[in-house]
C-alpha cells in the first residue's frame, strides 16, 4: 500500500504543473495523431501501399510522446535560472539564423533548415523561442527605464529588429509573428502607450511598403515578392476566374501555392457541421503540405465544424489560462515570459486557422503541437514546459523565499 502511495506521489510530482495546460497539450497531441493519419494516408502512398504509412505515423507519435517527456522535464527547471543566459541565447539565435541563411537547406532559394546528423531541423522555431526569452528578460530588467527612448528603448528595438529582419528574409510570416509577440510584451510592460502606438504605426507602414514594392527590389528581401503575390490573389477572389485561369497566371514556382489555396478552400467548404468523410477519407488529402501548413482544413473536412471548433477552443483556453496565471507570477520576468510564449503559440495557431478558413492570405504557418514537424513539436513542448513551471512558481514562492532573484 505504501509503494502504491509512493508511486502515485511520484507521478503527481512529475506532472504537478497546471492541470488545464497539461490537458490542452495532451488533447493537441491526440488530435495531431488523428489528423496526421487523415492528412498523410492518401498524400504519401497509393491505397495498395497504405501499410507503408505506419512507420511515419509511429515516428510522429514518438516525437509527440518525446515532447510530453520534454515538457515534464522542463517544468522542473526553475525558469528564473535561464534569465542570466538570455543574452547568450540571443547571440546563439543570431548565429543559428545566420548559419541557416548561409548554409541551410530549403527550396526555391529559401533556407529554413540545417542538417544535424542527417536530420533536417527547421531552426526558425528555436530562433523565435530564444528571442522571446531575451525580450522577456530585457523588458523585465528595464522596468520603467524602457521609456528612455534613446538609451534603452531604441537599442532594444534594434536588437529585436535584427532578429525579425533576418527571419523575414527567409520566412516573412514567422518574422512578423515574432514582431507581434514582442509588441504584445511591450503592450503589457511599463512602456508608455504613446511610444508603443508610434512604434506600431511606423512598423506597419514599413511592412506595407515592403509588401507593396515586393521588398523594394532588394535581393535579400525576395520573399516579399511571394507575399505580394499571395496578398494580390487573396484580394482578387471577387473576380470570377476559374481555377485554370488563376493557375495559368502564376509563375511555375507559384503553381503549388495557388493549388494549395484553392484546394484548402474546397476542403473547408466540403466539411459539414458534423463529421462527414471520416478518418483517412479526405477528398483533398493530396493538397501540397496539407499535413503541415493546412492541417486544420482536414479537420474541418473530415470531422466537421463542431469537432474543429474544439481545437480553436483549446488554444483560446490556453491563452485564457495563461492570462489568469499572470496575476500570481512572483516575478516580472516570469510574467513577460509566460505572456510571450503563450501569445506566440496561440497567435501562430490563429494565423494557421485563419488561412485555412479563408480570412487571411496564405502564410505557411503550422498548427502548434498538431502539424507535422519534429522541430516544431520539440520547441513547442519546451514552451509548454516553461509555462508549466511558471504556473507552479506561486506555490513554491509561498513555501520558501526566492533565491537568486534577478534585478528587475
Amino acid at each position: 500500500m505504501e509503494r502504491e502511495t509512493g508511486r502515485h506521489f511520484s507521478i503527481r510530482r512529475w506532472f504537478d504543473g497546471d492541470g488545464v495546460i497539461w490537458g490542452i497539450m495532451i488533447f493537441l497531441c491526440v488530435s495531431s495523431m488523428v489528423l496526421i493519419y487523415s492528412a498523410a494516408s492518401n498524400q504519401l502512398f497509393s491505397p495498395t501501399e497504405r501499410h507503408n504509412l505506419m512507420p511515419y505515423i509511429r515516428s510522429h507519435g514518438f516525437f509527440l510522446l518525446l515532447g510530453i517527456v520534454v515538457a515534464a522535464l522542463v517544468q522542473h527547471v526553475d525558469y528564473r535560472r535561464i534569465a542570466p543566459y538570455s543574452r547568450l541565447g540571443y547571440m546563439v539565435a543570431l548565429a543559428l539564423l545566420l548559419t541557416t541563411i548561409l548554409m541551410g537547406h530549403g527550396s526555391g532559394g529559401v533556407q529554413r533548415s540545417l542538417s544535424v546528423f542527417g536530420v533536417e531541423v527547421q531552426t526558425f522555431y528555436i530562433v523565435v523561442m530564444l528571442v522571446i526569452v531575451y525580450a522577456a528578460h530585457a523588458i523585465a530588467r528595464f522596468g520603467k527605464r524602457i521609456n528612455d527612448i534613446r538609451k534603452v528603448y531604441l537599442p532594444f528595438l534594434l536588437m529585436i529588429g535584427i532578429a525579425c529582419g533576418g527571419l523575414m528574409s527567409q520566412n516573412v510570416s514567422t518574422g512578423v509573428i515574432l514582431l507581434c509577440t514582442c509588441l504584445f510584451m511591450l503592450f503589457v510592460s511599463e512602456l508608455k502607450f504613446k511610444y508603443l502606438l508610434c512604434t506600431i504605426g511606423v512598423l506597419a507602414a514599413v511592412l506595407v511598403l515592403l509588401v507593396a514594392t515586393s521588398g523594394f527590389g532588394i535581393r535579400a528581401l525576395d520573399r516579399f515578392q511571394t507575399v505580394h503575390a499571395r496578398v494580390e490573389r487573396f484580394f482578387d477572389k471577387s473576380a470570377d476566374k476559374d481555377v485554370r485561369s488563376r493557375v495559368a497566371e502564376m509563375r511555375d514556382s507559384d503553381v503549388d501555392n495557388i493549388r494549395q489555396e484553392v484546394q484548402v478552400e474546397g476542403a473547408v467548404s466540403t466539411g459539414g457541421i458534423l463529421p462527414l468523410n471520416g478518418p483517412g477519407n479526405s477528398i483533398y488529402s493530396k493538397t501540397p503540405q496539407i499535413y503541415s501548413d493546412c492541417i486544420f482544413a482536414i479537420a474541418v473536412e473530415e470531422y466537421g465544424v463542431l469537432i474543429s471548433c474544439l481545437l480553436i477552443f483549446a488554444y483560446l483556453l490556453l491563452f485564457y489560462r495563461i492570462f489568469l496565471m499572470l496575476r500570481n507570477v512572483p516575478t516580472p520576468f516570469g510574467a513577460y515570459l509566460a505572456g510571450g510564449l503563450g501569445f506566440w503559440i496561440v497567435f501562430q495557431a490563429l494565423v494557421h486557422i485563419s488561412v485555412c478558413v479563408g480570412v487571411s492570405p496564405n502564410t505557411g504557418q503550422t498548427l502548434p503541437m498538431v502539424s507535422w514537424g519534429n522541430a516544431s513539436i520539440m520547441v513547442t513542448s519546451v514552451c509548454f514546459g516553461l509555462l508549466l513551471n511558471i504556473s507552479k512558481s506561486k506555490r513554491k514562492s509561498e513555501k520558501q523565499p526566492m533565491k537568486g532573484e534577478e534585478n528587475e
